[in-house]
């Protein structure tokens, strides 16, 4: 009876064994990082390089050209302008050529 016992025991040991190994030879398949695209780094601009609509369209401030809750707004000729501060809107409204011409 203890012989057969035995057998029983090396034979579940030995199964167990071989299928941690399997376990061990199949790897978790690795992620592929996303390609960056070296256009996209290159076309990135400096936001003190943007015109007004540029950052606009990056929900920055055009005066300062920060990112900020933008809660001030001003309409000229039909668009709507967002600004970070009153003090922002005060200083476009004054010359908004300014910012809105390209340099």
């Amino acid at each position: 009876m203890m012989n057969i016992f035995r057998i029983v025991l090396v034979a579940i040991v030995l199964s167990s064994v071989s299928t941690l190994a399997v376990a061990a030879d199949k790897e978790a398949p690795k992620k592929e990082e996303p390609k960056k695209d070296p256009k996209a780094d290159a076309t990135k601009k400096d936001p003190k390089d943007m015109n007004i609509d540029e950052a606009e369209a990056a929900g920055l401030c055009p005066v300062d050209k920060i990112a900020f809750k933008l809660i001030y707004h001003h309409d000229v000729k039909d668009k709507t302008y967002h600004f970070c501060s009153r003090k922002c809107m005060t200083t476009f409204k004054d010359d908004p050529t300014k910012f809105t011409v390209k340099k």
